[in-house]
């Protein structure tokens, strides 16, 4: 999902590698108005991300 705040556009989700991460905050940072990206994207075989339930 994507929110704002004060000009600043915060990213959050999961991504299938980085090209799609830049892909994203490059719209982002070309929106009229955007000051600044703040970017919580992670991608999907990221460790951190919890184990799906299905196996």
């Amino acid at each position: 999902w994507t929110t704002t705040h004060n000009a600043v556009v915060y990213l959050v989700g999961i991504a299938e590698n980085q090209a799609e991460i830049r892909q994203v905050t490059d719209v982002a940072r070309n929106v009229k108005g955007v000051e600044k990206v703040v970017s919580y994207i992670i991608l999907r075989d990221d460790p951190r991300r919890l184990p799906d339930p299905a196996g």
